[in-house]
């Protein structure tokens, strides 16, 4: 037997990045449907990347004695909103519901129990609550030239109906403040069937009509798709920010993707932002604030609203922020410190924490922010060289070093170098350099005799056996800088030793 299979056009008609805020109504995303002769229909839809999504189906066939066995979105088994089968010689309807569809194209998948014509549409919705995304399902059939239905709803809400009509010629037209998301027809015999559906904003009671071009026998069905009710949001600035630089009100990401502030500090500095968190679902919630613990020589310290450190209660289990109002936030601060001892975290090293807000009601009904803090202290780089590869005995060898800052990162302030001077060698007198390159540096040198250990020692001719100009006590030198170095600046230090 062959079958006629007509794909319906699809409309993208919105994709939404983000859930509205508290009391905001759902939002449609886009439609498709398909009609058919058969015992299965299957076509395409696509899901937007919106938040908070939801997809709904409807099915109107001609045979009311028809059952839908089974019916998936790429695979994934959507769940029954209501059924209204009126027997032998009278039309069906059904609406069913996939919470969470994954972003993209795929294939809805409807089997039936038995041959009849079939005419199915698809919704897929953002900003629907993902606890309770749909209300109670209502229904009606009669034979007329007009179906009528009403539904209880209320305002924020999308009411959505789907109608089967028992002759595949009529048409049919949504009564005003509805809106048409699809109409097909799988021909003219006695045997096809007209579906459609539409969408109409929710109130406290919505009627949803349709005119029919003659009289036939009808169903008609139709629930509310409910709003977020449970929504956390987390916003993040710098604390230099003015509230302008929240990122970012109404976005929901997890993970986080777009809501990051970066911050460069010098070690033993600290990176200051402020975190938003914000209830925006219709109820009152629990917000559970969970952050990352520091690490790499960074400590991170989280501060609620009033001042008192949570950072324990963050980083463990996380911090619950108790029966928050609808619409209502607090304002939190995070630090983000690179260690400055006993040595400082190396210029360029970053260090990322993630902290989410979840609603206590709803878990995945959740958002993350995230702070990217970069040590910017000056990273210093020292490259010795010698002037000759060989020596012999007598002979002088001079011995520079250059120190470096390295670029982009900050400035430099109290320098030190200190070098030791190289076994069976003495020391030069006066041969102590500093060169201060292309910095703004000055340079005092001080020499040591017991390995370091102190500086006050004074080099003199012939010391410690020397041949004269040189002094074989010294063990060590050192040039303490003054100034400040700015990245990218270089300067040198060197002196000559003889071999003995």
């Amino acid at each position: 037997m062959r079958y006629l299979l007509k794909l319906l056009a699809a409309s993208l008609l919105l994709a939404a990045l983000c859930a509205g805020t508290a009391g905001a109504a759902v939002v449609v995303d886009s439609t498709s449907s398909a009609a058919r002769t058969g015992i299965s229909l299957a076509w395409g839809h696509t899901v937007g990347a919106g938040a908070d999504r939801l997809l709904v189906v409807g099915v109107s066939v001609h045979n009311g004695k028809t059952a839908v066995t089974n019916m998936t979105y790429g695979g994934v088994q959507l769940a029954s909103i209501g059924v209204y089968a009126t027997g032998q010689g009278n039309a069906s309807v059904s609406l069913w519901g996939l919470v969470a569809p994954v972003s993209g194209t795929a294939s809805i998948a409807i089997t039936l129990d038995r041959l009849t014509s079939v005419v199915a549409g698809a919704v897929s919705f953002t900003g629907v609550d993902q606890v309770t995304p749909w209300g109670a399902f209502a229904s009606t059939s009669g034979n007329a030239t007009n179906a009528s239905l009403a539904v209880a709803s209320a305002p924020g809400e999308v009411v959505v109906d789907v109608l089967s009509v028992r002759d595949g010629t009529l048409v049919v037209t949504p009564a005003g403040g509805q809106t048409q998301r699809w109409s097909g027809s799988t021909g003219g015999g006695v045997s096809d069937v007209r579906g459609a559906g539409s969408t109409a904003p929710g109130a406290a009671s919505v009627t949803m009509s349709w005119a029919l071009s003659a009289r036939e026998k009808f169903a008609l069905g139709a629930a509310p798709i409910l709003p977020v009710t449970r929504q956390a949001d987390a916003m993040i600035k710098l604390a230099s920010e003015p509230d302008t630089g929240y990122l970012t009100d109404d976005l929901y990401e997890n993970p986080v993707a777009l809501q990051s502030k970066a911050l460069g500090v010098v070690s033993g500095s600290t990176a200051a932002y402020r975190l938003r968190f914000e209830n925006d679902g219709l109820l009152a919630d629990d917000l559970l604030i969970t952050g990352t613990v520091g690490g790499g020589g960074f400590t991170v310290q989280y501060l609620d609203d009033g001042g008192v450190d949570r950072t324990a209660a963050v980083t463990g289990g996380g911090y619950v922020i108790a029966a928050l109002p609808a619409g209502a936030n607090r304002v939190w601060t995070l630090n983000v410190t690179p260690s400055g001892s006993p040595a400082p975290v190396p210029g360029g090293t970053s260090f990322a924490v993630v902290v989410t807000a979840a609603s206590g009601a709803a878990p995945a009904a959740a958002d993350q922010v995230e702070a990217v803090t970069t040590s910017i202290s000056a990273n210093l780089t020292l490259a010795k060289s010698v002037d000759k590869a060989t020596a012999i005995p007598t002979e002088d060898l001079t011995y520079t070093v250059v120190a470096t800052n390295g670029p982009g990162l900050g400035d430099a302030t109290g320098i030190i170098v200190g070098d030791p001077i190289p076994a069976d060698t003495g020391f030069r007198v006066g041969s102590a350099q500093f060169n201060p390159g292309t910095s703004a540096l000055t340079a005092t040198a001080s020499y040591s005799d017991d390995g370091g250990i102190t500086w006050s020692y004074t080099p003199m001719d012939g010391n410690c056996g020397a041949p004269p100009g040189y002094d074989d006590c010294v063990t060590d030198i050192r040039w303490t800088m003054s100034g400040s170095m700015q990245a990218g600046e270089s300067f040198a230090v060197g002196f000559t030793a003889r071999v003995r």
